[in-house]
């Protein structure tokens, strides 16, 4: 399709970007979905291109560099949104290519009940980029001490359970192997080498662990440690994934982002029901679920030495919950409530959790 040199001056109504590491791909249409001009362009020359723009609706999909600029547009007065990939595929016509992924995207973007992606702001994902180090350290860790394990076990070597453990007391056993003759020196010196490294993960982890101490201490972090089996790491996960919430209008929605949800597959007038839909990012969700298991836990071992109360409503409703569905299920449904707790804390200033319900007082009659 060929556009006028007329059609490529003219400012679009919405604006389709492919974001790319240094070649974006444009595609702008007017109010009706015309589309006006499509092109591709450097890097380098997107901000010139787009601020000589008036204020115009600009979609992009969620992807790796997406939050920047979700940022950057929407401080030059464009209503940004954003959408998951699944969504533009829905829209694409033909094959996948750049250009036809921008019209996608500007056709998704125009679609009022496309459900859009929530930008992050400068502190959100900063606290989300700390997760993600510590996350990769931890699983770094825990790979490392997999491996020496199993090599360990190839001669003969069974350690016991525990990362603490294994890290205190490897070296001894490879020194004690060594003098009886019986592992070879040269795997030896190999996993002393891995022990290093090692404890470098460990002494990572801590720094990490400081810097994220120091990011709860903000008030609605504060506010969020309140819920029951909410700490610090759950704290500021939910605020770097939430925000200030707005953009979720209920707490089921916020619930849902998380995964938190019935799977559903219903249809000729019968709802099916089946497990959480595990949507959203996985490591909020399966934190949240230890902080419940951990509270209905201890919970079950007070009422079990003869405490009747519990210390909370929501931790009487978990215990009710446990009664009537197992465990596991009880565990989910008390991690879907504090979701929808974290919700209300984060949306309203100066909000902390209430253990007992108490209603509101009834308005005052007309004189």
């Amino acid at each position: 399709m060929t556009h006028t040199n007329e059609n490529r001056n003219t400012i679009p109504a919405i604006l389709g970007i492919d974001l790319g590491k240094n070649l974006f791909h444009l595609h702008a249409l007017d109010e009706k979905g015309k589309t006006l001009w499509a092109k591709a362009i450097k890097r380098e020359n997107l901000i010139f291109e787009i601020q000589n723009f008036k204020s115009c609706i600009v979609g992009i999909e969620a992807c790796g560099g997406s939050n920047y600029w979700h940022r950057t547009l929407s401080e030059l007065g464009h209503e940004v949104r954003m959408i998951t990939p699944q969504r533009a595929v829905a829209f694409r016509e033909g094959q996948k290519n750049d250009k036809n992924d921008a019209l996608a995207i500007a056709q998704a973007v125009m679609n009022p009940h496309t459900r859009l992606v929530t930008g992050k702001s400068l502190e959100q994902q900063e606290i989300s980029s700390l997760h993600a180090m510590r996350n990769l350290t931890v699983r770094q860790r825990t790979q490392m001490i997999n491996h020496m394990r199993g090599t360990l076990s190839e001669y003969g070597v069974i350690c016991r359970k525990g990362a603490k453990w294994f890290e205190n007391n490897v070296a001894e056993i490879l020194q004690k192997e060594i003098q009886a003759k019986t592992f070879p020196p040269a795997v030896a010196r190999g996993l002393l080498i891995q022990l290093d490294n090692l404890k470098n993960c460990r002494t990572h982890i801590n720094k990490l662990n400081q810097e994220i101490d120091a990011l709860s201490q903000k008030d609605v972090c504060q506010r969020l440690q309140t819920i029951p089996g909410v700490g610090t790491m759950i704290s500021t996960m939910l605020y770097g994934h939430g925000g200030d919430v707005v953009h979720y209008e209920t707490s089921s929605d916020f619930a849902a982002s998380l995964g938190l949800v019935p799977r559903q597959h219903s249809t000729g007038g019968r709802q099916i029901y089946g497990g959480i839909s595990k949507r959203g990012p996985i490591g909020i969700r399966a934190t949240m679920i230890h902080g419940a298991r951990s509270i209905v836990s201890a919970a079950r071992k007070k009422r079990g030495i003869g405490d009747k109360e519990a210390d909370s409503d929501l931790i009487e409703w978990g215990l009710q919950c446990y009664d009537r569905m197992g465990m596991n299920k009880a565990t989910v449904a008390v991690a879907n409530k504090m979701a929808r707790i974290a919700w209300k804390v984060m949306k309203t200033p100066g909000e902390v959790f209430q253990p007992r319900y108490a209603p509101r007082a009834p308005l005052a009659a007309a004189a």
